[in-house]
């Protein structure tokens, strides 16, 4: 109940504001889940970044999703304040990122709402059979495989997000050596998922402790078969209001 009243008031504070602040450098996954669902309700974004530390910087660019969403570079607080008052990001709030990555109306995807699955880039059992039960369901899918594409681009998701009518994403167990950057990639998707209101899974396979913004809201498991049986009950009210 405490953890559910945490996200509750976390979500409430993001949609009662108007200028959203965020400090990526850590690519931290509550701030990534955060961002994602304040990008989703149009707020308008102002980034910080503090370039000075080289493993950071390294971890950013393999992100690669906000690389090209410009960001302020800082090193104290002092630098947030100055850069604060240089941008006035406060007199731009019509200038919100996702008007820029979903783009003109007549532009935007135009199809039968999907089912969106993000994959990990690992192929675990699990995400072998969640892959195969996406693709051989009821409802007609998109999926976002590393193995293809190893990262689409911030627009990619947040227009397929936006198209779709329903969303999983699947997280990586902390033994894998790629997990956080993959899973900081889920952490962002999802949150644009939620706040579009859309249905969302978020899967994550054990051991994975996960972070507090959206703890109440990610299933756990430790085999594919429990991964599947948890997908299947979570798909049934979906089919059901897809018809």
């Amino acid at each position: 109940m405490e953890e559910h009243i945490i996200i509750s008031a976390i979500c409430d504070q993001i949609r009662r504001c108007q200028l959203f602040v965020a400090d990526v450098t850590e690519l931290n996954p509550n701030v990534l889940f955060e961002l994602g669902y304040a990008i989703s309700l149009n707020k308008r974004i102002w980034l910080l970044f503090d370039t000075n530390i080289e493993r950071a910087k390294q971890d950013f660019h393999r992100f690669q999703l906000l690389t090209t969403t410009g960001y302020t570079s800082f090193s104290s607080s002092r630098d947030i304040v100055n850069g604060f008052y240089i941008d006035e990001p406060y007199n731009s709030l019509d200038k919100t990122m996702l008007r820029d990555l979903l783009g003109p109306v007549e532009s935007r995807l135009r199809r039968r709402p999907s089912l969106l699955l993000l994959k990990p880039n690992v192929d675990t059992d699990a995400a072998i059979r969640i892959a195969r039960r996406v693709a051989s369901g009821p409802i007609p899918s998109v999926i976002d495989d590393p193995k293809e594409v190893k990262t689409q681009p911030l627009s990619w998701y947040v227009q397929h997000v936006d198209a779709a009518f329903a969303v999983t994403c699947q997280f990586l167990s902390t033994d894998y050596k790629s997990w956080e950057l993959q899973n900081a990639k889920q952490a962002l998707v999802a949150g644009v998922a939620h706040g579009r209101g859309k249905p969302l899974l978020m899967l994550a396979q054990d051991p994975y402790l996960s972070p507090i913004d959206y703890r109440d809201m990610l299933r756990q498991h430790g085999t594919a078969a429990a991964a599947e049986a948890i997908y299947n009950d979570w798909l049934l009210p979906i089919v059901e209001a897809y018809d």
